[in-house]
């Protein structure tokens, strides 16, 4: 099978992947950056929806549905191909760039679901370490389908981080059950990081907690350069926001 490459899909958004009356979903991508240099290391795939009005749905408003009602499996395959069409774009000339894809729970408790991603990176000719997956907390990683996927995955060379760290219930707990590589620290505690020390405490101890236990750690909701200062200044290597980069178009690139 050909791999699938970028420049025959920029600009259709991948019908043929998608069941269950998913159309018009199609990706944005935020990069992820070095806080210091501004050198990008990955990408956030942003997966979006136009409706027949033109009007662009953001995932609050079909994920949790899709979730309900099992169509999240087709959505999830829609986003995940897509971005690693854009990942083995990038293969030679920058192999070490990543894409990140959300998923949840009720994705990875298929027990083909491991066997799945492992037939996309085929199909595309991406590589496992150019793939990073999100684990949401909409539900809980708890069924043991669920764990031999990750494990499969994350022992075949692909990144798994914990998005909106230390918002979710069992966050301290999955770092133990689950094969983390990296956490994700949401904007909530960016946002308030000039202005509470009790954010920059938790935000310092996340970042403290990410280093000792060999763990990447990305900021999101990097806005201002007075943000991306201290985020330094703390010890912080990467992140994403506005200031960096808005989300944008795979042509973009």
């Amino acid at each position: 099978m050909l791999p699938i490459r970028l420049d025959d899909a920029l600009h259709q958004p991948l019908p043929h992947t998608v069941s269950g009356g998913w159309a018009g979903l199609f990706n944005l991508y935020q990069p992820i950056m070095a806080l210091d240099t501004g050198a990008m290391v990955g990408v956030e795939t942003l997966v979006r929806r136009t409706v027949d009005d033109g009007v662009i749905l953001t995932p609050d408003s079909f994920v949790p549905g899709a979730e309900r009602d099992g169509s999240i499996q087709s959505l999830g395959r829609h986003a995940t191909l897509a971005a690693l069409i854009l990942a083995a774009d990038w293969a030679d000339t920058y192999p070490d760039r990543y894409v990140t894809v959300n998923v949840s729970a009720a994705e990875t408790d298929e027990p083909g679901y491991a066997a799945e991603v492992f037939a996309m990176l085929e199909q595309t000719g991406a590589q496992p370490r150019q793939l990073c997956l999100e684990l949401t907390e909409s539900l809980p990683f708890e069924t043991l389908d669920s764990f031999r996927n990750l494990h499969q995955l994350h022992d075949a060379g692909i990144r798994i981080f914990l998005d909106d760290f230390g918002t979710g219930h069992s966050s301290l707990s999955a770092l133990t059950r689950l094969p983390i590589s990296g956490i994700k620290i949401p904007l909530a505690f960016t946002s308030l990081v000039l202005h509470s020390e009790m954010h920059r405490t938790i935000l310092r101890s996340s970042l403290a907690l990410a280093e000792a236990s060999g763990l990447d750690a990305v900021v999101e909701g990097v806005e201002t350069e007075e943000q991306r200062g201290l985020l330094v200044e703390m010890g912080a290597r990467l992140g994403q926001g506005f200031l960096l980069s808005p989300p944008l178009h795979a042509s973009e690139f």
